[in-house]
């Protein structure tokens, strides 16, 4: 009676109540019925009902409803690292322009090009600011401090762009940085190791203007003793007594 009703939910939870022998049958039927009707969404609650996450996914990208294929396929730890799964569900997700979740979604893969993409098409400018963050700090786990510098850039991240330009031994680059740098203690401390560096290639001048700039006399003087040139470290000496 129920299902000539069309009440197949009522249908299976009585037949599973009372152990009916033909459970399995009368649930198959009612998935052919969805299948038969284009109620591929509705085939997959039941697939999650049985525990099928895999299949109830399948069933969601194929109804088009990829929203809900993602926050499934997230249930699943093999499915959400399963990254062909994933693209293909990011992909409808474009199609359909819901950007922000394909942006979450790429940057879970760590695909970043593509997650900013999606950012900014979907014009959420906030989580594309701090993904170039993020990019950076994945480019800097990966040893690519030189890669990192625009991301940190981008993301007006000053700090994490200087300590990546020194890193990648972009001094100039790092100059520019630092100068740009508000905060009088930290630009500080990076003046003093630039100037380390070019005290080290004999660009002395160079040196002891970034010194001077750290309120660093004493490396300058000591530099310059090192490298026999004590009319500038009696300059410097004398500066430092009379600024």
């Amino acid at each position: 009676m129920y299902q000539l009703l069309q009440k197949w939910d009522e249908a299976l939870s009585i037949a599973k109540a009372v152990n009916y022998p033909g459970f399995e049958q009368l649930k198959a039927n009612y998935y052919r019925t969805l299948f038969d009707t284009g109620r591929d969404a509705k085939a997959a609650e039941l697939k999650i009902a049985d525990g099928d996450i895999a299949g109830a996914v399948s069933l969601y990208v194929k109804a088009k409803k990829p929203v809900q294929a993602l926050e499934t396929a997230l249930t699943e730890p093999s499915l959400a690292n399963n990254h062909q799964l994933m693209t293909s569900i990011a992909s409808q997700l474009m199609q359909s322009q819901i950007y922000d979740k394909a942006g979450e979604l790429f940057e879970h893969m760590k695909d970043f090009e593509k997650a900013l993409e999606c950012y900014t098409k979907g014009q959420t400018f906030n989580k594309a600011i701090q993904l170039e963050e993020q990019w950076g700090d994945y480019l800097v786990s990966e040893g690519q401090h030189d890669a990192s510098i625009s991301h940190f850039l981008e993301a007006n991240s000053l700090i994490k762009a200087a300590e990546a330009a020194i890193e990648a031994k972009e001094w100039g680059k790092a100059l520019q940085i630092v100068d740009v740098i508000r905060d009088s203690q930290i630009s500080s401390d990076f003046y003093g190791r630039i100037a380390a560096h070019y005290a080290t290639t004999d660009e002395l001048d160079r040196a002891e203007r970034l010194y001077l700039e750290a309120n660093l006399q004493k490396e300058a003087i000591a530099m310059y003793i090192k490298n026999n040139r004590w009319a500038d470290a009696y300059r410097v000496r004398l500066w430092r007594s009379f600024p």
